[in-house]
């Protein structure tokens, strides 16, 4: 889901239907102070590589725990090297999480497989 500029409204329409299901911020846009209000609602949260090119989204993905990220390509929307090539978009962002987070690419890959196993399997086990 987007929360673009009404971050705040949609952490409280989450809140008041918790048995609505986990949220997932795709390209969040709330401010990097605001990443933790989400992750107490059980929220998990995407990048994808355009977002780690700009400062704001950089700020945005230091404050999101290894557990609660996952990755995007938001084709056809972002301006890659590879534009039609989505794995290889996912892959770069991998690359460039690692950087930025001061983790190896390995761990950040088996982080987010992790979350996306765990996001995927809530409610039906």
């Amino acid at each position: 889901m987007h929360s673009r500029s009404e971050t705040s409204k949609v952490f409280e329409l989450i809140a008041s239907y918790p048995t609505v299901g986990t949220p997932a911020f795709h390209w969040f846009s709330g401010r990097p102070s605001e990443v933790a209000g989400g992750v107490a609602l059980g929220a998990y949260f995407s990048v994808n590589y355009q977002m780690l090119q700009s400062k704001a989204g950089v700020a945005i993905a230091r404050q999101i725990p290894l557990d609660r990220l996952l990755t995007e390509s938001d084709a056809p929307f972002t301006k890659t090297d590879a534009p039609n090539d989505l794995a290889a978009q996912v892959r770069a962002t991998e690359f460039r999480l690692a950087e930025i987070l001061g983790h190896t690419a390995g761990q950040v890959i088996s982080a987010i497989s992790d979350n996306f196993r765990r996001l995927t399997t809530i409610g039906n086990a």
